[in-house]
């Protein structure tokens, strides 16, 4: 009776992953289509995320307030400006 060897343990079809799958760039130092892909979805989804959590906090929500409050304060002063000019 023989021992199994490394190969016999595998599963006819089963393949180890290419360079271009593990590395996400091809031998030249390119990034493959799908590297490329999963680095920009990830970081939409990173911005959404920050987005969404930065709405959330009731500081975030203060701050606008502030800003909305400021805008219209300059936009009157501008046109008080404007007014004054003639």
């Amino acid at each position: 009776m023989s021992t199994p060897s490394f190969d016999d343990a595998l599963s006819p079809g089963v393949q180890a992953p290419s360079y271009e799958e593990v590395t996400g760039y091809t031998k030249a130092g390119e990034p493959t289509l799908d590297f490329v892909r999963d680095k920009i979805e990830k970081r939409a989804a990173v911005a959404i995320g920050a987005e969404e959590l930065a709405s959330a906090m009731p500081e975030s929500r203060e701050l606008d307030d502030l800003l909305a409050e400021r805008d219209k304060a300059a936009k009157a002063k501008l046109e008080e400006i404007r007014k004054s000019m003639g």
